[in-house]
């Protein structure tokens, strides 16, 4: 089987569509090299190209642990192993839980204002 990739990320007037631009480039770099990829956000963006799973809705600051728990749900029941997070609301508990759920995890990060520990690699274009 694959390896499989499940992007988390958003898009909204307030926080734009950098994050999803950041993430479609790397998922179609993947999916180049039989990856199998798909994004799970919220507000009925699409992404050309892939599949999208919707997220719970919720404010931009923060990803709420009905987002986490619905994360992991997904990533097991379809069988992702790898989760690559590029949200400034995934905190430091959103991204430990993810890695004690047993997932992979790439984190996309400009702003190094949290702890990232449980990466098991970053991400950080503007270096």
């Amino acid at each position: 089987m694959p390896p499989t990739v499940l992007f988390r990320c958003d898009a909204s007037g307030s926080i734009g569509a950098g994050h999803v631009t950041r993430c479609r480039a790397l998922a179609s770099a993947l999916q180049e090299r039989a990856v199998g990829v798909a994004f799970l956000m919220r507000r009925g963006w699409t992404v050309e190209g892939f599949e999208v799973l919707q997220a719970p809705d919720g404010p931009d600051a923060e990803l709420s642990n009905v987002d986490l728990v619905q994360t992991i749900e997904i990533a097991a029941t379809r069988g992702f192993e790898t989760v690559v997070v590029d949200h400034y609301g995934a905190r430091t508990q959103y991204l430990n839980a993810l890695r004690e759920a047993g997932l992979r995890l790439g984190v996309i990060d400009d702003q190094a204002d949290r702890d990232l520990r449980a990466a098991d690699w970053i991400l950080n274009q503007n270096i």
